[in-house]
């Protein structure tokens, strides 16, 4: 050790300490004779000869300037904690010795540790002889010896702090060790069964590591130190160290830093001055001045971004693509804000992906990392709001414009769409009647810049509102209208907002607003005072849409592009003619006001060649890597689900029409299960499957008890979502809640429309979605073993390279667990049938947490009762299915199908933009695939060809060319968009279906579409035609009674229709059609299948409230 200092000294005295920079990494082995004796009653002493330490040192001169000591001294760590070896001697060489060892060992690089292995360091002057704080003796540091008692390894819970004045000092601790228990085991003593009082004697002697330790023997006067650092006018100051004898710079325990963020402007300005207080006095300083602290080797010095450098601001010109006017003398004017305006919003594009694509799932808002990952990098990065905007600030400072960002509240969304009036939003929740107006305008999570001209004149720019934000820079002049994009309308204006309490003129808001036509209403996208927001103001609001669970970017991956082109006429003015959009894993294009999806994502790859290709966005290796895994079932339900709901606490819910206290929960047995039994099952569960398998955010539960897509929602909610990752986890949940009796309701995708996984009696949900392993696949059998929680077009992805396939196509967001419990259909069901025809066996969690199988692998049997039937379609009620072996078919060229769109559902898929780039004729419609060979395919297109036209078909188009196929099929994969795209504001969409046999769907079809005109409202059909089953959906406005009455009326009335004709309600009982069970299928039907249910569920718990009541 004493080589490393004098070699240290040696360096330090060839420079000045202000100039010194540098960092020695070394491999120590330090060996040396040591003097240490344990003395005890009743046992021999034991000794340590020699004492080997071995490790990794870094050695630092020049240290940074926020860290104490701030020059002239050099800092010692171990960059992890050093190994040490003990030579012992007496009664510790013959007795116990790894007990001995332990003990010794411990204490030592305890001692080590909390001085000198990273992030202590240990720190030593480099030439004392020229150090400005030499006026006391003091001691040189602290050691504190923390010990704790703990069972044959003796460490006892004892801590002491020692000043080292002088090396040679021999350090002495007596701890009492008093107990009954024979766990002292040293040398040849032992303790006995009695109580004992004994004492144990640890002594230490420190040799001489430094050439002047004679001069350190005498302990210096106390201080009540400080540290002192100012630069002009400013000063930093530490808290004044009381009862800290000889502090000074070789004992830092200061636990506060100082920091400013230094530009070119300070150069040249004053140094900055560093002094050491002893109470008000001053006893030493030192000025650096900031030409040193920049031009120090390997100094790490935070840049902060310089608004006045000229070479950032002309690289953001060149990115943006400024024209070349505009860039050679940039003067802070009108038109330059409005042409910088159309350029930053055209070239940055709004995404969050910084969010989804990093290892930390965060967003950083510093300045010079913004201007790299946007501009430098090249990569065609953009950002979220505050990255945006808080760039484009300074860029517009730079420029020399007095700008200023303000904070923006932002209404609630619904699928990522802001809610409108406060009608709007009470429509949609189905809480009481004031929670709505608490998300019209939330939280502030926006960012606008106001930018003020020397005449006074004021202008919102916002740069980074994605989709809907302003195309130009708008004067803060309330009501002024200006063309947006497309057909819309914005426009500011001065008013409170619904939570206001202070209403004076001074405290009204701006409110930026928008209608898409002068005959609708104007709506409110969010407010903002003309107050400035701060950094640190935007570093809380950030940290929220970070970290927060309920936060839209977190939810939803986004990514939305302005495209701009060259003004008719015009050599270099540029205008926005659309946008592009990604949100989760749906490609759109807005041209003109008309959107329309260009590309679904089916897996991560899709997506990130989707944003090189869309959008010219290059994700770095790193960051592809770093997102979560690309989930189709996630990332769709996040699409559907509505997120701008209030944020509740989970409550605890009644039947409301049981009239029994709110405090219970009620079973359908009539039980009431208190609110306690809940709380302690729940604990149970924690312990079985651990706390992370259980949530009850609010945000969660609302997403697994409400869907926008049902008509059959109910007020109550579940307690908790348990999400089990196998089926044994799945029996241990079952198990508990039925010792409990707390319902249990299934969770897959969540994409049923008819009540299915609504908790009319509170309970459970149980989230499968996590189950999503195949866990075995045998191509030679044509069948595959899946979890419940398996979403179809992954597993159809992972094994198309074996040439087969699961051929049902119902929503790409379904699992097979909600596909088996829904007896689901789909688009190619006129050639391969519905769910149940591919499901051989069946394994299924029973309401008491047993676990049965329904049948073996084998196709063909006859063992039993055919369990496999009987659970599929059971909507849960049953049991929860956790496992499946499902039957494949072999992928053929092209999969037959035959759809139906009515003249409606045309018009629409043309009102939105069209599909495939083509104009359709607004009638009726039947969309056929054929499969086979060459000459089969031929056949059958001239075979459907001529009963088209003896039928008076108006039109009939073919295409064989995958491109061509592509194009046809693209209008029925739009429908459902399509209608969402035109969709009224104020409206919801009522959509339900039914089948009937073949031979009696037209007439069905036509009969509803005449009773549905009678309506005077919008309604669609879009029928599976291979399998009878036909969809209706309808537009209507709950708010208006007879509107919402009419509806039903006419649902009430088709189901009735279809059981005539032999038909059934379809798509699932859930909480929707229970009404209509009864006259399709009779009371003894219904009264056998009760019986089933009360055999295997006794207790109602199975998603109760479903198919059919107690």
């Amino acid at each position: 050790m004493a080589a490393v200092v004098e070699s240290l000294q040696a360096l330090g005295g060839t420079e000045s300490p202000g100039k010194l920079s540098q960092r020695l990494d070394m491999d120590l082995t330090w060996d040396g004779v040591c003097d240490i004796e344990l003395k005890a009653s009743k046992i021999p002493k034991i000794g340590v000869e020699h004492v080997k330490l071995k490790g990794r040192l870094s050695v630092l001169l020049c240290p940074l300037t926020n860290v104490i000591p701030l020059i002239g001294a050099t800092q010692f760590a171990f960059i992890s904690p050093p190994t040490l070896h003990l030579d012992f001697t007496d009664a510790g060489g013959i007795g116990d010795l790894a007990i001995v060892d332990r003990a010794i060992r411990k204490v030592v690089l305890s001692v080590i540790s909390s001085m000198a292995v990273l992030p202590n360091r240990f720190l030593f002057k480099l030439d004392p002889n020229s150090d400005y704080f030499k006026t006391y003796q003091h001691p040189i540091g602290i050691l504190r010896l923390t010990t704790v008692k703990n069972n044959r390894h003796p460490e006892w819970n004892e801590t002491n702090d020692f000043l080292v004045s002088d090396l040679d000092q021999i350090i002495e601790l007596d701890v009492q060790d008093d107990d009954t228990i024979s766990d002292d085991d040293m040398g040849v003593g032992a303790t006995t069964d009695q109580p004992t009082d004994r004492t144990l004697r640890i002594s230490g002697r420190f040799f001489q590591f430094a050439p002047d330790a004679a001069s350190l023997s005498e302990r210096g006067p106390d201080l009540k130190p400080s540290v002192k650092v100012s630069w002009g006018d400013r000063n930093f100051r530490t808290v004044i160290k009381s009862d800290a004898p000889g502090m000074d710079i070789e004992n830092p325990s200061f636990d506060q830093t100082f920091s400013f963020p230094i530009t070119a402007g300070m150069v040249p300005g004053p140094p900055v001055r560093i002094a050491l207080l002893d109470k008000e006095a001053e006893t030493g300083a030192i000025e650096v001045s900031i030409e040193e602290v920049l031009a120090a080797a390997n100094f790490a010095v935070e840049k902060k971004f310089d608004i006045k450098s000229a070479e950032q601001l002309q690289q953001f010109f060149h990115h943006v693509e400024l024209p070349q006017r505009f860039r050679e003398d940039p003067a802070p004017t009108l038109e330059l804000l409005k042409v910088l305006h159309v350029h930053t919003l055209s070239t940055l594009p709004y995404e969050n992906l910084s969010i989804h694509y990093n290892k930390e799932h965060t967003i950083t808002l510093e300045p010079q990392y913004l201007f790299r990952k946007i501009v430098t990098d090249s990569r065609g990065r953009g950002g979220f709001c505050m990255e945006i905007a808080i760039l484009y600030n300074h860029i517009l400072r730079a420029i020399g414009f007095d700008a200023y960002t303000a904070g923006v509240r932002t209404r609630g969304r619904l699928q990522g769409v802001p809610l409108g009036t406060t009608r709007v939003v009470r429509s949609r929740l189905p809480f009481d009647a004031t929670t709505p107006l608490q998300r019209l305008l939330e939280a502030r999570n926006h960012i606008v810049n106001i930018v003020t001209f020397p005449d006074g004149s004021k202008y919102h720019a916002d740069v980074a509102f994605g989709g809907d934000g302003a195309t130009m820079p708008m004067p803060l002049v309330d009501g002024l209208v200006h063309q947006n994009f497309g057909t819309q309308e914005i426009r500011l204006i001065r008013d409170w907002i619904p939570l206001q309490v202070h209403r004076t003129e001074e405290s009204k808001l701006w409110i930026y607003q928008y209608r898409n036509g002068r005959e609708l209403e104007w709506n409110s996208f969010y407010s903002f005072p003309g107050v400035e927001f701060l950094d640190l103001d935007w570093g809380v609001v950030n940290f929220w849409i970070n970290e927060n669970s309920q936060s839209h970017q977190r939810v939803n991956v986004l990514v939305i592009k302005f495209l701009r082109r060259l003004k008719q006429g015009r050599d270099d003015t540029y205008e926005l003619y659309g946008k592009r959009m990604l949100v989760n894993s749906t490609i759109k294009e807005n041209l003109g006001g008309r959107t329309g999806i260009i590309q679904e994502c089916k897996s991560e790859s899709d997506r990130i060649a989707a944003l090189a290709h869309h959008f010219g966005i290059k994700l770095a290796r790193e960051e592809e890597e770093a997102n979560i895994h690309f989930e189709m079932r996630a990332q769709f339900r996040s699409l559907f689900r509505a997120t701008s709901r209030a944020s509740y606490g989970a409550r605890v819910a009644s039947n409301g029409a049981s009239g029994r206290n709110a405090k219970f929960l009620y079973a359908a047995t009539g039980a009431l299960v208190g609110a306690e039994d809940t709380l302690k099952g729940l604990e149970e569960i924690r312990r079985e499957l651990g706390n992370d398998a259980v949530s009850t955010d609010a945000d969660d539960i609302e997403e697994h008890g409400f869907s926008e897509w049902s008509t059959s929602n109910t007020k109550s909610r579940p307690r908790a979502v348990v999400r089990p990752l196998s089926t044994e986890q799945v029996s241990a949940v079952a198990r508990i809640c039925s010792k409990y009796k707390i319902p249990m309701v299934p969770f897959g995708a969540g994409s049923s429309v008819e009540g299915n996984f609504s908790s009319p009696h509170s309970g459970l949900c149980i989230d499968l979605s996590l189950m999503n392993n195949v866990v075995a696949f045998h191509p030679e059998d044509l069948d595959v073993v899946v979890q419940a929680g398996v979403n179809w077009t992954n597993l159809n992805e992972e094994i198309k390279g074996s040439g087969l396939f699961l051929p049902l196509d119902p929503s790409p967001t379904a699992l097979v667990g909600g596909m088996i419990a829904t007896n689901c259909s789909g688009t190619n069901a006129m050639r391969y049938g519905t769910m149940k025809d591919y499901v051989i066996s069946l394994t299924v969690v029973l309401a008491d947490g047993s676990v049965i199988k329904t049948r073996h692998r084998p196709r063909k049997t006859s063992a039993g009762y055919n369990l496999t039937a009987l659970f599929t379609g059971s909507e849960g009620t049953l049991g929860i299915i956790t496992e499946a072996t499902l039957k494949l078919a072999i992928i053929p060229p092209t999969e037959p199908a035959l759809e139906l769109m009515d003249d409606l559902q045309m018009k629409v898929i043309n009102t939105s933009g069209g599909a495939g780039g083509r104009k359709w004729e607004e009638a009726a419609t039947l969309f056929l695939k054929f499969s086979g060979t060459e000459q089969v395919i031929q056949d059958s297109i001239s075979s459907a060809k001529e009963v088209a036209n003896l039928s008076g078909c108006q039109s009939f188009e073919s295409a064989t060319e995958p491109d061509k196929m592509d194009s046809l099929w693209s209008a029925r994969k739009q429908a459902l968009w399509a209608c969402l795209a035109v969709r009224p504001e104020g409206t919801e969409v009522w959509s339900t279906d039914v089948a009937v046999p073949i031979s009696h769907m037209a007439d069905l079809i036509d009969e509803c579409k005449n009773d549905a005109a009678k309506l005077g409202l919008f309604s669609s059909v879009l029928g599976h035609v291979g399998d009878g089953n036909f969809h209706q959906m309808i537009m209507y406005n709950p708010n208006k009674p007879e509107e919402a009455a009419s509806v039903k009326e006419f649902i009430d009335s088709m189901m009735h229709k279809a059981i005539k004709r032999e038909g059934t309600v379809s798509h699932g009982i859930g909480i929707g059609k229970k009404h209509c069970l009864l006259e399709e299928l009779g009371p003894d039907t219904i009264g056998l299948m009760k019986t089933f249910k009360k055999s295997v569920d006794p207790f109602w718990l199975m998603n109760p409230g479903k198919v059919f009541d107690e």
